[in-house]
């Protein structure tokens, strides 16, 4: 089996060319797929035995833990630390100020255990905006008639109108191919939009959405773009 990554636009770096690695899809195992696999490696004792050995393992972490020792396992190490402003050199902690966390470390196995990993480049799965619904609020249609100078709900996913680059916006396109922008939007929400439709001849057009919109605080550096998959008709 091989660790299997895909490539994702960095947004924490202004260079439009930088990449970083996001891992894929990893399979997980739980205490019972773990010991599924020691027995079918050949062990001596029953299931029950070994999960009685592991859970007696666990608990006395735990308890260590409670006590406020770390543990230095040949898989993991622990540590303590404590979050919080402390209020001068005599302040004490306090519970509802500060916190006591355990950080773990991959120990001297889980390291050398790295070295084994096996990578496989796999495609990324772009997100991009969602137009599931289109519905004209003059004549009620959905997805299908929108009036012009009138009114558009278009709901989906990933459709907030942010960004600086002058290819952001909600767009008809005509069938010669030619683009008119939607300048008003009484409604710029991730899920909605409510557009103004500007002064356009009837026929037969292609709602696209562009937008850096990236669902968190960094907007992506290029647009991506969202296709309404049905023809609308501007009546």
């Amino acid at each position: 089996m091989s660790l299997e990554y895909a490539l994702q636009e960095n947004l924490l770096t202004p260079a439009p060319n930088d990449y970083m690695a996001q891992v894929q899809d990893v399979k997980s195992h739980d205490l019972d797929s773990v010991v599924e696999r020691m027995l079918g490696r050949g062990s001596m004792m029953t299931k029950t035995d070994v999960i009685g050995v592991l859970q007696s393992l666990f608990d006395e972490v735990v308890n260590i833990t409670r006590e406020g020792e770390a543990v230095n396992l040949p898989i993991i190490n622990t540590r303590f630390s404590i979050s919080g402003v402390f209020e001068g050199a005599t302040d004490t902690y306090d519970p509802s100020r500060h916190a006591i966390k355990v950080n773990v470390n991959a120990a001297k196995l889980l390291t050398e255990a790295l070295r084994d990993v096996k990578t496989k480049k796999v495609s990324a799965q772009e997100i991009l905006p969602t137009i599931l619904e289109v519905k004209d609020s003059i004549s009620n249609s959905v997805n299908e008639n929108i009036t012009s100078g009138g009114v558009i709900e278009i709901v989906g996913s990933m459709l907030k109108i942010d960004g600086d680059d002058p290819a952001v916006g909600v767009y008809l396109i005509d069938d010669s191919n030619t683009a008119h922008k939607i300048v008003t939007l009484v409604d710029n929400k991730p899920a909605r939009l409510i557009a103004i439709v500007p002064t356009l001849n009837p026929g037969e057009y292609r709602l696209e959405v562009k937008t850096q919109y990236n669902g968190g605080g960094q907007l992506l550096k290029q647009p991506r773009t969202g296709v309404f998959s049905k023809p609308l008709t501007v009546i």
